[in-house]
């Protein structure tokens, strides 16, 4: 009887342990601070050709390829976090990309570019922990 007693004090001790320690739900709350500052300082705009949110884990790298028609453009890009992410706008890899600063309430970087028919974006995260990066791009008022 002992036996059963001391296994069932040990299954209560795990399932303790195991609810403890599983990780809270949701969206940390420091992403989530971050995902509402580049929203409200880069908003999406009725004339944007394309725009997006996204969260970077520490040294992740994410791709994007989009038609786009033919013509000038503003490309913003802002991160909120710590550290730096990288941009590039190549399909190769000599192109060592564009730095642009995280920070707590960080400024929007624009680059004016000129595209075919398809926009290649590289972000790749050179911060130790999760950043939030959006950006937008919109035609020039020129084009």
């Amino acid at each position: 009887m002992t036996l059963y007693a001391l296994a069932v004090l040990l299954l209560a001790a795990g399932a303790v342990w195991f609810v403890r320690s599983a990780p809270t739900p949701g969206e940390d709350q420091r992403v989530a601070a971050g995902r509402t500052t580049v929203e409200r300082l880069l908003p999406d705009l009725a004339q944007q050709t394309g725009a997006e949110t996204l969260v970077l884990k520490a040294r992740a790298r994410v791709e994007r390829n989009t038609g786009v028609p033919t013509g000038s453009y503003a490309l913003m890009l802002i991160c909120a976090g710590s550290g730096q992410v990288r941009l590039r706008l190549s399909a190769t890899l000599v192109d060592s990309g564009r730095a642009v600063p995280c920070g707590a309430e960080p400024q929007p970087v624009v680059l004016d570019v000129s595209l075919g028919s398809m926009l290649f974006l590289a972000i790749s995260s050179e911060a130790g922990e999760e950043v939030v990066v959006r950006w937008r791009l919109v035609p020039s008022p020129a084009s």
